[in-house]
């Protein structure tokens, strides 16, 4: 949010100053109360809730902060003060959003919740896949900062606005399989989560190491809105960078620690070797490997052999049906023949 008027310096009473930023809040009110609703529901069906509402309140909170303290305030005065804003909507709010599992208490019809619906969507697990989503947080953290895009940021308020609202955006879409819960043939494991978490820092170190070491100013609308005090162009943007790196990278080895954590809480197989089990089983079992995930593997779960055996009956009457079609076509084992499966007769 751009100012009109210089500001004071930043100290004494103008460092816990407040504002009011009218339509980020009026959003977050409505986006507030429709959640509580939502979850009050789900708490009636009996699902857990608690952790839910404080991870939502987090973010609301980490929104306020950025939007309408004195963070908010000096945004466009003082670089080190945007590097503040940067990390809360591009790490902290969005991270907390993704706890808070917003989609899994939009209802989307036929008992079924929107969370549904995108665990299914090949569309949705490409933005999340860190294939897409680290290069895209890359991009963000660098272009946005050691580059003359801060210069543009701060003299046009339109351009702030999208530019925050791609933080929270590119932060969502790396912290979205990165810190969920839950199994799926699509869940990335654990230890190539950590991994991902690693690659996403390199853009923090660099970006902050480059505002840290470099002698030219790339804003200087910065220095220019304070005349008469506060650092220099240089110092104020060496300082960002500090902030960058430090915290940054501090904050990403929390979330490395909190998946460890959690990994070694489950005390099951939740690397590797349990991700590769879910892709099996997908292909084996096809659109119902996911209500099957939790249980053993596809060998001894006799679910999924049940559906497994069942594709293999579907397959095999299709292979009938086309060889009466046009015998020509079909060849070898596959001339109708029941094709058995591997399971069949196993004991259970």
């Amino acid at each position: 949010m751009a100012f009109v008027g210089e500001l004071p310096p930043i100290d004494g009473a103008y460092a816990t100053a407040w504002t009011t930023a009218w339509a980020p809040n009026a959003i977050m009110l409505v986006a507030t109360v429709t959640y509580v609703v939502l979850l009050v529901r789900r708490k009636k069906a009996g699902r857990s809730w608690r952790g839910r509402l404080a991870a939502w309140m987090l973010a609301m909170g980490g929104l306020v902060v950025a939007f309408n303290s004195s963070v908010s305030l000096y945004s466009d005065t003082l670089f080190w003060v945007h590097m503040i804003q940067h990390l809360l909507l591009i790490m902290i709010v969005p991270s907390m959003l993704v706890w808070a599992e917003i989609w899994s208490i939009i209802p989307a019809g036929r008992g079924r919740m929107v969370s549904d619906l995108l665990d299914e969507s090949g569309t949705w697990h490409t933005l999340t896949s860190p294939l897409f989503s680290v290069p895209l947080y890359a991009a963000t953290v660098v272009l946005t900062h050691v580059t003359p895009f801060q210069q543009l940021a701060v003299t046009h308020p339109g351009i702030r606005i999208a530019e925050n609202s791609l933080y929270l955006i590119a932060g969502y879409l790396l912290f979205a399989e990165l810190i969920r819960g839950g199994q799926s043939a699509h869940r990335i494991p654990d230890l190539a989560r950590i991994a991902t978490i690693i690659a996403a820092m390199g853009a923090d170190t660099l970006a902050g190491l480059a505002l840290m070491l470099t002698q030219q100013v790339l804003a200087p609308a910065y220095a220019a809105s304070h005349p008469g005090w506060g650092p220099s162009a240089l110092t104020d943007q060496n300082t960002a960078g500090a902030l960058m790196w430090v915290f940054g990278d501090v904050l990403m080895m929390g979330f490395m620690t909190v998946i460890g954590v959690l990994w070694g809480m489950r005390g099951d197989d939740a690397g590797v070797g349990d991700w590769l089990e879910a892709v099996r089983r997908r292909a084996m079992v096809g659109d119902q490997a996911d209500a099957l995930a939790h249980g053993p593997t596809i060998d001894i779960d006799q679910a999924a052999l049940d559906v497994y055996n069942a594709r293999l009956a579907e397959l095999n009457r299709h292979d009938i049906a086309q060889a009466a079609k046009n015998p020509a076509a079909i060849t070898g084992s596959r001339r109708g023949y029941p094709t058995p499966s591997p399971f069949d007769g196993r004991p259970n």
